[in-house]
């Protein structure tokens, strides 16, 4: 009788378990799976990041590489004159300070390269006499300008001069000149001529 009752209550606990066990692997082939085509879509996102990563870094390459082979520009630098503060009379002054960037300092390199020009001068000196004689000539000079340059920067310029002059006796000299400047802007269309005459003993 006791045997009887045992091996019906070790029959009900294995049954129990088996119920258990079922339950629990039923509920694990319920739980939904992500669809193949999920995966696939995630792959082929994956694979469009890792080729827009790749392009992203050619066109950095590609602009550092710009950088480095392009001549420097030509930049027209402008500064403002400051009027420096007295200096304090009972503290000593304290060492500038450097600008950072918001307060105007420069964050570019500026490069500065020699202009093409040309000119020609020409003069004579002619004596008319032992008493008189006479100097004459002309210069012209032309600046190739840059495109960095301001529109009222020197371009041509013309001088041209001639003279009589007169001397009386030994060591002596008197006479007049006359004496003509040209100038021409860059770009505004500036020209001004300047007449002088001058007298000398």
């Amino acid at each position: 009788m006791k045997l009887t009752s045992l091996s019906s209550k070790a029959i009900f606990i294995a049954a129990a378990l088996l119920l258990f066990a079922s339950s629990f692997a039923l509920a694990q082939t319920q739980e939904p799976a992500k669809p193949a085509s999920e995966v696939d879509q995630l792959k082929q996102r994956l694979q469009q990041l890792e080729q827009t990563v790749t392009e992203l870094k050619g066109q950095i390459e590609a602009i550092e590489t710009k950088k480095k082979d392009s001549a420097p520009a030509i930049v027209e630098a402008k500064y403002s004159e400051t009027v420096a503060p007295p200096p304090a009379e009972t503290t000593p002054a304290e060492p500038a300070k450097p600008q950072d960037n918001g307060k105007g300092e420069s964050t570019f390199a500026i490069y500065g390269f020699a202009l093409p020009m040309w000119s020609m001068v020409a003069f004579l000196d002619h004596n008319w006499n032992k008493r008189f004689s006479t100097a004459a000539g002309y210069s012209f000079m032309d600046i190739d300008n840059s495109n960095g340059q301001s529109a009222n920067a020197y371009h041509r310029g013309h001088y041209a001069l001639t003279n009589l002059l007169f001397y009386p006796t030994d060591n002596v000299m008197i006479g007049g000149e006359l004496q003509w400047g040209r100038r021409e802007n860059f770009l505004d269309g500036f020209k001004s001529d300047d007449f002088r005459i001058r007298f000398f003993v």
